[in-house]
């Protein structure tokens, strides 16, 4: 008696079936986590800039400012700078005006993009060198307190906060914007 390996017609079209099920329920879930994780990426990265921020101006004894450019859309950057208002659109590290560290006797460019993190908005502040804080080199506190608010594509949103003490925190609102893993603004 001889055995034949091999499959049916019907339980190839079987095995299809399922997996044509499987793709159509995890491709949407796919989608959003990936959304969720660019947001996270962004919110991670811009929090712990501004947390860099704050520690170089105790380090260097001098002002250091985080300035943001916003068109409140999917166009924004940030940059770190010892200028208050720099423009982080700027690429050229000897321009006076760009977003610049000096390292060793070299200004170096210290900026964040969105072409990093696409489809994530910066809703807010929105307009050109917004200077979100300048923190002081005697404890590292902020002028004034400030806030920044990213947006995914599927509307979950996340806040970075910073306190007139220099506290940085990040957040997200309570409801259908909400970002799990975050505490609630």
């Amino acid at each position: 008696m001889k055995t034949k390996n091999g499959f049916t017609l019907i339980e190839l079209m079987v095995v299809l079936a399922v997996l044509a099920i499987i793709v159509t329920v995890a491709v949407p879930n796919m989608s959003s986590f990936l959304d969720t994780n660019k947001l996270r990426g962004v919110t991670g990265q811009f929090y712990s800039d501004v947390q860099y921020a704050r520690s170089e101006s105790i380090t260097r004894n001098r002002n250091i400012s985080v300035s943001v450019t916003s068109n409140g859309n999917d166009t924004w950057c940030y940059g770190i700078s010892t200028n208050t208002g720099c423009d982080c659109t700027i690429t050229d590290p000897g321009n006076a005006s760009a977003c610049t560290l000096p390292i060793s006797g070299t200004n170096v460019l210290k900026v964040g993009q969105s072409n990093e993190f696409t489809g994530v908005r910066l809703l807010s502040p929105a307009g050109t060198n917004q200077t979100i804080a300048t923190f002081d080199p005697t404890r590292g506190i902020a002028a004034s307190t400030s806030s920044v608010i990213f947006e995914s594509i599927n509307n979950l949103e996340t806040h970075v906060d910073v306190s007139v003490l220099g506290k940085v925190s990040a957040c997200s609102p309570s409801g259908s914007k909400s970002v799990t893993g975050y505490s609630t603004c």
